[in-house]
């Protein structure tokens, strides 16, 4: 049984606890109840020494080994997450991860694509965490550029893999009106006191997307039927990609999301949706009034795209 075993598994920590202290009190009373009374009255002196020379052996040995092996747990804490690393299954698992690592998170960071999970449940359980402790949360927020039509049609190519009743121009339109439906739920978040939004679009596509929290890093890909990483927080991975982040954010485009104010997603209309993305330098010519509204009904709705 490794240790690194043993400190992670609090059922098996259990288990030896239970364990120990059954082997403990049947020794305890084999040596001092049952032989003494039924046992050795019979016996040849010789052997009742060396019968309890075996036993306080025994006795010694087991309480020595577990008091030497917890006190090592809790003088070395951190060992049982130095590594730690869990592939998370698509679906329920990936979901209850990337919800339940919010936690106490007053810092978060997301770079990836278009950050549909992060729009639909990560913002708005932040801000009511965030206003139920009274206290700031940062969040740093690095998508694509929707106008930046290779990145996007890079991402559109991996989605065909899914949805192949699109067509390419299709597809490509169909990130740029996610992209553009994340920006509105940003800013509708923008005026909240205690929440400070960071928000950067980049140009460079990576396959992989990151959820950073306090609790941990989670790794994911466009397919949310594709098994993910998560890097616990004491882990020297978190560390690699808390940094990844930081970068990602410093060559991004910044976007001056705190010029737009009163915004009301839930009152938005098409003539206020170009105010807004003018106000903060994205151009949205690239789109329809009919598709502009269309983003907009896509910002409002927030479906999670992890929805069983």
């Amino acid at each position: 049984m490794e240790q690194q075993e043993l400190s992670s598994n609090p059922y098996l920590r259990r288990q030896v606890i239970v364990f120990s202290i059954m082997t403990f009190v049947c020794l305890i009373s084999l040596r001092f109840l049952i032989l003494p009374h039924y046992v050795y009255h019979t016996a040849i002196p010789e052997t009742e020494s060396i019968i309890n020379q075996v036993l306080e052996g025994f006795i010694v040995a087991l309480v020595s080994g577990v008091s030497i092996t917890f006190f090592l747990l809790w003088l070395f804490p951190g060992a049982k997450e130095q590594a730690q690393i869990k592939v998370l299954t698509p679906g329920s698992e990936l979901k209850k991860f990337l919800a339940d690592d919010l936690g106490e998170t007053i810092d978060f960071g997301y770079r990836g694509h278009t950050a549909k999970w992060t729009r639909s449940v990560t913002l708005q359980t932040l801000s009511k965490k965030a206003q139920a402790k009274g206290a700031t949360c940062k969040l740093t927020i690095v998508i694509l550029d929707p106008n930046n039509y290779a990145a996007c049609k890079l991402l559109a190519d991996l989605d065909h893999k899914r949805n192949k009743s699109l067509d390419a121009p299709s597809r490509v339109k169909f990130i740029q009106k996610q992209l553009f439906a994340t920006i509105l739920c940003i800013l509708d978040k923008v005026d909240e006191p205690y929440l400070d939004i960071q928000l950067g679009l980049h140009n460079n596509f990576s396959l992989f997307r990151i959820d950073l929290t306090s609790e941990s890093a989670i790794i994911t890909r466009a397919n949310p039927k594709e098994v993910a990483i998560r890097f616990s927080a004491q882990s020297d991975f978190y560390r690699s990609y808390q940094e990844e982040l930081r970068i990602s954010f410093s060559q991004s485009k910044k976007i001056p999301i705190k010029e737009v104010s009163a915004f009301h997603l839930s009152e938005l209309n098409v003539a206020g949706c170009k105010a807004a993305f003018n106000l903060i330098g994205i151009e949205t010519g690239i789109m329809t009034d009919a598709e502009l509204g269309e983003v907009i009904e896509i910002a409002k709705e927030a479906k999670n795209p992890y929805e069983d």
